[in-house]
């Protein structure tokens, strides 16, 4: 099907880390800056991210060494890679929006240590990237220990494990506290100095599809709540089991792993037949594209569980931005203006919304 200009970039930047992974081979995402030697793909110097750099929440970014103007949108970014030609842009933003979910490249994941310097990830490249774990708790890469503020493991219905994501949390060498999701999967690697290869933990995405958290629950459930982020569902989960809560009225709360811009590398199969509500954070709006990121994988999801064969007996999406903002999600404590009731008329008040 034939797609316009105005499509092709919004779904690019629906996929942004993926899209410049794609096309900048030697890309690193730091947090929600991907990053890479240059616009043209030349890989960072080491111990250096690199001259472009591009927020892939705010949707903007620069090449600090040679380019005037910033980048709003990926496909300004395509047109750069193409040196200003925009039938070429257009030809490979195609290509790459043609590829299937579950094919596109692994993003490679960096981390930034605060005042003890920029350090890359890893030392090695992922050869592989095994779509099974052993059975053995997963080591932590030991850079992140001191840090670590939660670990989640994601198994799928047969019991087999896709993998892990932990959060980190720290100072950046500006002193703002930070926090980080990084996937831990189990991989084939190669040292980058001696060639050698191995088997081992290393921070590459869950293989496609990954399971939604706490699948087995989410199977054997008739109502479902979909929240934002792994610490958030925690949260849900207990407010749930309180039978206090608003939530309690779901039989079971889930997530997934790796944000809005992963939802066609989930497997929803699990809520065919269910009733399903989506909570999305409560964001504010992004200010390129004026929405709100949570809310518009709320829009979206529906249409990917349409490209599943996925149909839930019915699916409604909460609203709590209308009243809150800032991000809160319930993990949060509840704004001062606000108590459980307000919940209960979100819920009771939620409707269906699909994109065009």
């Amino acid at each position: 099907m034939s797609m316009s200009l105005e499509q092709i970039k919004d779904r690019l930047n629906d996929s942004p880390a993926e899209a410049l992974k794609w096309l900048l081979r030697a890309g690193v995402l730091y947090g929600q800056e991907f990053c890479c030697g240059d616009v043209l793909g030349s890989a960072a110097r080491k111990g250096n991210k690199g001259s472009f750099q591009f927020n892939i929440a705010k949707l903007t970014g620069k090449d600090w060494a040679g380019c005037q103007r910033g980048y709003h949108g990926v496909y300004d970014v395509f047109v750069a890679h193409c040196m200003g030609n925009q039938s070429r842009a257009i030809e490979l933003a195609r290509e790459f929006l043609q590829i299937p979910a579950a094919e596109r490249p692994t993003v490679e994941i960096g981390h930034e240590q605060g005042s003890r310097g920029k350090k890359s990830n890893s030392e090695y490249d992922i050869v592989q990237v095994y779509r099974d774990c052993p059975d053995t708790a997963p080591v932590i890469p030991e850079k992140h220990r001191h840090c670590l503020a939660g670990t989640w493991r994601f198994e799928r219905l047969d019991g087999t494990i896709a993998g892990y994501s932990y959060r980190i949390e720290f100072e950046d060498s500006r002193k703002s506290r930070t926090k980080l999701i990084l996937p831990l999967t189990w991989c084939r690697v190669r040292h980058r100095e001696t060639n050698v290869e191995m088997d081992r933990w290393h921070n590459a995405g869950l293989p496609a599809p990954q399971p939604l958290m706490d699948v087995k629950a989410v199977n054997q459930a008739q109502s479902v709540l979909v929240l934002e982020g792994e610490k958030t569902r925690d949260a849900g989960e207990r407010q749930r089991q309180s039978g206090s809560h608003p939530f309690a009225r779901f039989d079971a709360t889930t997530s997934w792993h790796g944000g809005t811009n992963r939802l066609e590398k989930i497997d929803w199969s699990v809520l065919h037949g269910k009733d399903v509500v989506f909570w999305p954070d409560a964001d504010d709006p992004n200010e390129l594209t004026e929405t709100r990121p949570g809310f518009r994988a709320g829009e979206k999801l529906p249409l990917v569980l349409q490209s599943q064969g996925v149909v839930p007996a019915s699916y409604r999406l909460a609203t709590p931005h209308t009243d809150v903002g800032g991000g809160w999600d319930p993990a949060d404590p509840l704004p001062r203006h606000l108590d459980l009731s307000w919940i209960t008329q979100k819920l009771e008040t939620a409707e269906v919304y699909v994109s065009p």
